[in-house]
Order: structure tokens, then sequence, then C-alpha cells
């Protein structure tokens, strides 16, 4: 008898059928595939919430920072840093631009055009800044006539060195007393 024709039933128990490997790998990939997808999902909405939460923190910082003045000037401040005050004309509704670090640090004033294209060349800012002062409409015969209040939108988007029609942008609104 020929020893290489002869087959154990032995050696035939322990290998894999191709058809077994197929439905292993089958079952591996759909268990697999959606834990991915739920990976990048948490990964996308981990960064989303830490955005909100730093465009949150500025929005605090600026609102924090105003300080009204007298009713006879008919202005406002910013206090944003210990070498930065910025007058809002109250009346006017003028916007101010302002850029902010990842933390939520303060950097500088910047013009409308920087804001619109996005700032170039500063490693330093993520966020930007458009905080808005007005008076809200008064009513004939409402009690805001005399106390009214003043409408503060700041509107808070990033990332900063891009256009502003591709960044994102959340809004936050308060209301303030007038000087």
């Amino acid at each position: 008898m020929n020893r290489h024709s002869i087959r154990t039933e032995s050696s035939r128990e322990k290998a894999f059928t191709l058809s077994e490997v197929t439905i292993s790998v089958g079952i591996v990939s759909a268990i697999l595939l959606p834990i991915l997808g739920l990976l990048a999902t948490g990964t996308r909405l981990s960064t989303e919430s830490q955005d909100q939460a730093a465009a949150a923190v500025i929005a605090s910082k600026i609102a924090e920072s105003f300080h009204s003045e007298s009713a006879v000037n008919g202005r406002s401040r910013l206090l944003l840093s210990k070498d930065e005050e910025i007058t809002i004309q109250t009346s006017g509704g003028q916007a101010i631009y302002l850029s902010f670090t990842s933390t939520g640090d303060f950097l500088r004033v910047i013009n409308e055009g920087e804001y619109e294209s996005g700032l170039r060349g500063d490693d330093a800012a993520l966020y930007l800044a458009r905080t808005h002062l007005e008076p809200p409409p008064i009513r004939k015969g409402s009690i805001a006539r005399h106390y009214p209040l003043l409408s503060l939108k700041i509107e808070v988007e990033q990332p900063a060195m891009a256009a502003m029609a591709t960044r994102s942008s959340l809004v936050f609104t308060s209301r303030v007393g007038s000087p």
C-alpha cells in the first residue's frame, strides 16, 4: 500500500472548510461594522459638544464683561481684558467683531472684513464672535419705556480661518439693562 494515498480521519476533522470561514467572517463583519459606525458618530458628537461648550464660555465672558454707563452717554463698554476696553453705542446697533483662542481667551478686536473672510496667518485664533447690542422696539404704553432693556446678541463661529459661509455658528441672545 502506498503511504501517500492513505488519509486518516483525524486530519480531516481538524481543518475548517471554506464555507465555515466565510460564514465566520460574515458574522464578525456584521457585528463590527455597526460598532465602527457608532465610534465615528461618537467622535463627531464629542467634537461638536466641545465646540458648543467653548462657544458658551466665550458668550458668557462677553456677557459678563458688559458694563453700562450713564444714561447721558447712551453707550456701554465691554471690558474683555486689562488692556482692551471697547465702547459700544447702544442707539446705533453697531456690531463688534472679536477673536478668541481655543480655550476661550480674548485675543483682539477684528474688523468686519476679517470676520467675513476669515483670519489668515493667526494660528492662535480658533473662534470668532460678533457682538451686537441694540435697544428693543418700545411699544406705546409699555413699562419698558421707563426701564428699557437692550438686546445683546452674540454669534460665536469657528474655525476662525474659514470664510463666514463655511463656519459653524452658535447664536446666544440675552437682555441687559440700558445705561
